[in-house]
């Protein structure tokens, strides 16, 4: 045995070690609670680093739009006449209004947005957080993916890693859930703003494996070509 197999709760839980390494770190843990309880807890984590914060507009919006405000004749009632002899006669404090409302609207929607998806990553973190945390959680590990499964909850998660390339544009990774009765559709899988995999929370009942195909944009009815990653679920 490895004299420092404890420094590697980390790297298994980042999916770094390779297949050897992950073979014998699981025997090791299955005798180590410490190792197990730090290995879990660090899963945790990686699963609630890998969703991104919700974006909001530009920073550079607002200044510039109000900037264009300062620069606006406050003076004149009316504006001058543009090219053309188009005499639309708009008055300046009404361009002042109009650009103001946009300033509302722009950033209005722009938290709204901002707070439906932080609400929507939380409740995806909550439901991997307890995943992870469950009592019977097992894990599988399979080239660049992982999946963590409880039986107790009936639910698993997928996490992809970063070795997994984001696909070209016209096309979409589409998770797939493999069953002795055949191969069904989980959905598309989403990105962060951060440029990561989101995790994939899916129903284990019958599933024995997860299978994730480039498909083209908007998915297939089928898988169409071959898998990216195909992990066991425990």
């Amino acid at each position: 045995m490895n004299p420092d197999v404890h420094t590697l709760t980390g790297a298994y839980a980042m999916n770094a070690l390779d297949a050897d390494e992950r073979r014998e770190f699981e025997r090791h843990m299955a005798v180590c609670p410490d190792c197990e309880r730090e290995t879990r807890e660090l899963e945790r984590t990686a699963a609630h680093l890998g969703m991104a914060a919700a974006t909001v507009p530009p920073p550079g919006l607002r200044a510039k739009v109000l900037a264009e405000v300062s620069r606006t004749r406050q003076q004149s009632p009316i504006a001058p006449a543009l090219p053309r002899q188009r005499r639309w006669a708009v008055p300046v404090v009404s361009l002042v209004a109009a650009a103001s409302v946009l300033v509302a609207v722009v950033f209005g929607i722009g938290v709204l947005t901002a707070n439906q998806e932080l609400d929507r990553e939380r409740a995806l973190a909550e439901q991997v957080t307890a995943i992870v945390g469950a009592a019977d959680a097992r894990t599988e590990v399979a080239g660049n993916g992982k999946v963590v499964s409880s039986r107790l909850l009936g639910k698993a998660v997928l996490l992809a890693s970063d070795q997994v390339p984001a696909p070209r544009s016209g096309k979409d990774l589409q998770a797939w859930a493999i069953s002795d009765s055949g191969v069904v559709s989980l959905g598309l899988m989403a990105r962060t703003h951060s440029g990561r995999h989101a995790p994939m929370v899916f129903p284990t009942t019958g599933v024995s494996k997860i299978g994730v195909t480039v498909e083209p944009s908007g998915g297939s009815a089928q898988p169409t070509t071959t898998p990216v990653l195909l992990v066991p679920v425990a």
